[in-house]
């Protein structure tokens, strides 16, 4: 879970990079992607005609093998990589869906979100005191 500690994390990167720091939330990149990436390309002095996002979002959405011969396809390497290799790119999502059903994200389980909790108490207010701003994902604390 140290990885989640993302307050530590900005202190040491900022007393590194110091102005030369700029910070950009999932949920900012999916919410307005041309706005992050303009904001982007001018912290890195670039013209930004050209680089532009195509329609970020949700991409990799929560899906479970449909059967136990699928999880074991899926759960290979080897069938992936010769997958991607004799299958042409259309038809790769039709092909998917044979294999995987969708599903939404399930809730988390109530004893790990208290431990997450616990853990991450006041890394928003963290990140907000070194950034200037708050954070856009959800704090913990909060709930």
């Amino acid at each position: 879970m140290r990885y989640g500690h993302y307050g530590q994390a900005l202190q040491d990167a900022s007393a590194i990079f110091k102005e030369n720091l700029h910070v950009v939330f999932f949920e900012e990149l999916t919410g307005d992607s041309n706005a992050v990436l303009r904001g982007v390309a001018d912290f890195l002095s670039l013209d930004f005609e050209g680089f532009g996002a195509r329609g970020l979002g949700h991409l990799n959405e929560a899906a479970l093998p449909r059967g136990e011969i699928a999880r074991h396809l899926l759960g290979s390497p080897f069938f992936r990589r010769l997958a991607r290799a004799i299958t042409p790119r259309r038809p790769r999502p039709s092909l998917r869906r044979l294999f995987v059903s969708r599903k939404s994200v399930p809730a988390i389980d109530p004893q790990a979100h208290r431990l997450l909790v616990r853990e991450h108490a006041g890394e928003a207010d963290a990140v907000a005191a070194i950034l200037g701003r708050r954070p856009t994902w959800r704090n913990f604390a909060e709930d």
